[in-house]
């Protein structure tokens, strides 16, 4: 199960910010009249009117006083968003006191060993879905018969030393992965992706090739067939395919590989 905690203190901080600017905005409106401002339509035109908090006398506000109509307008937004604002804040900090998504996997993980041993846990650790999303996607299934010319820091070997880095980089950032698993698309039967990745927060499986020759017409031709596959079997770029590419002028970019890592998987 995800854990959204990071994205509702985010939402908090937004809304502190919000409430700041909007009780700034009323400190510039504080030397207005004290009263309320409403309006009525009259002939399809709206006319407005001022009644004062003192003595309650309503008057008339004319098209000439336009500047006060429009800080009054401003002033009654500012009031009520503030008190909106506050009020969202209160409810967002008093549920996030409490929200605590890892005390439904704590339940299950503390259980005996012999009630786990009995127990079928409605969600899975991410130790657990881990375990055995790698089951599900095996790697090194290329039956292509050049072997890997480069070891990775977890052991395998790979084809290029761009993929040595990349595999690398998923390593030290803890990413599950696989290199080259088999993937059956529709209209080409079996394709051996470079990497199978598993960002482990959405618990979502998302597929990463590396094109090293994209100066070769050819070569960049049949990348860009292939990225025209994986969409059509419903693999989009920057939701379900990463894309890494270097050229013979354009090395590959470990900083790019890094930041592709952080935003798409972590």
């Amino acid at each position: 199960m995800q854990d959204f905690s990071k994205q509702l203190y985010e939402q908090l901080n937004e809304l502190e910010e919000l409430l700041s600017m909007s009780e700034k905005a009323m400190r510039k409106l504080t030397r207005l009249p004290q009263g309320r401002m409403f309006v009525k339509g009259s002939h399809g035109y709206p006319q407005y009117y001022f009644q004062d908090a003192k003595t309650a006398q309503i008057r008339y506000l004319h098209s000439s006083e336009n500047k006060l109509i429009t800080q009054l307008a401003q002033l009654d937004y500012e009031r009520k968003l503030t008190s909106l604002l506050k009020k969202q804040k209160s409810i967002l900090s008093h549920f996030l006191s409490t929200y605590d998504v890892n005390s439904i996997h704590a339940l299950y993980d503390n259980l005996c060993v012999a009630r786990k041993s009995i127990v079928t846990p409605v969600l899975l650790s991410d130790d657990a879905y881990v375990k055995s999303w790698l089951e599900e996607h095996p790697g090194s299934q290329n039956p292509y018969p050049e072997p890997g010319k480069y070891l990775t820091e977890r052991g395998e070997s790979v084809r290029s030393k761009s993929e040595k880095i990349i595999a690398d980089e998923l390593y030290k950032a803890d990413i599950p992965y696989q290199y080259e698993p088999a993937l059956e698309l529709n209209g080409y039967n079996t394709i051996y992706p470079d990497f199978v990745v598993l960002n482990v927060k959405r618990r979502k499986t998302i597929y990463w090739e590396h094109f090293g020759l994209l100066d070769d017409m050819d070569y960049a031709q049949k990348g860009l067939r292939k990225i025209e596959l994986y969409e059509k079997n419903g693999l989009f770029l920057g939701t379900d395919l990463i894309l890494s590419m270097e050229s013979t002028d354009e090395t590959l970019d470990i900083r790019k590989i890094q930041e592709k890592i952080e935003l798409y998987l972590s």
